[in-house]
């Protein structure tokens, strides 16, 4: 029979412990020894993204105008508009928000009874559509143009007033645009011809449209959004009670 081997012979993982060996391992050790690796360098960038609480600051941070941590650098404020103009802080007497209710409501039926005066004026001719038609010897139909270019005016005179009331401000254009109205009433009583009338109904319905352009953003100028509503009523009911009054 064949005779088995020793344990020391089939034992792959004995180590060798011969002279040789210990030679070769001490040369492996020397190089390991001297054998140097590169390095890496890691960037700011880098670092800030797996540290988030980095105390560098990225170079794009820095050309936005952010302040670092050193305050190195102040963000730089953005110059305000010169043409921009504003209030003296909320509670600005001149600001219109900031009137008491009664000057408020106090206004809005002034203006209510603006708007009542010109659209009333706009429908009453037509009561002297006959009159007219007989005096200079002309149609009804003819006649009728007293008060249809007196609304025509409506239709041209916001064009003007609306834009003016937004560079010029609210109480001129209105003020003027009411006056001149009221001028141009007093040809159409003293006319001695047809033409003078119809001219002069036409402008001033031109000029009576003002309170009509400008009423509304001048309510929406001191009434909040809540309040607003009631005041609008006021103006629309004026709007459509004056002709029927006429």
């Amino acid at each position: 029979m064949p005779t088995m081997r020793d344990s020391h012979e089939t034992d792959r993982t004995q180590v060798d412990t011969s002279p040789n060996s210990t030679d070769r391992l001490s040369t492996l050790e020397e190089k390991d020894t001297h054998t140097s690796y590169p390095r890496r360098e890691s960037t700011s960038t880098q670092d800030e993204d797996i540290f988030p609480g980095s105390s560098r600051t990225r170079n794009t941070d820095v050309e936005k105008g952010e302040t670092s941590q050193d305050g190195s650098k102040q963000k730089e404020e953005q110059p305000k508009d010169p043409n921009l103009i504003e209030w003296d802080g909320e509670d600005d007497p001149e600001n219109p928000m900031n009137w008491s209710v009664t000057k408020k409501w106090i206004v809005t039926i002034s203006l209510g009874f603006m708007t009542l005066c010109v659209t009333f004026a706009s429908s009453v001719f037509s009561t002297a559509t006959i009159d007219v038609a007989k005096l200079y010897h002309v149609s009804t139909v003819v006649s009728t143009l007293g008060t249809s270019l007196f609304v025509l005016g409506f239709g041209f005179g916001p064009l003007i007033f609306g834009p003016m009331s937004e560079v010029v401000g609210r109480k001129y254009p209105l003020f003027v645009g009411y006056f001149l109205f009221a001028v141009f009433q007093i040809p159409v009583a003293v006319a001695q011809n047809l033409e003078t009338i119809m001219i002069c109904r036409f402008l001033g319905g031109v000029f009576a449209s003002a309170p009509l352009g400008i009423v509304g953003g001048m309510l929406a100028d001191f009434w909040g959004p809540v309040d607003r509503g009631v005041a609008v009523c006021v103006f629309a009911s004026s709007v459509f009670i004056g002709p029927i009054a006429g």
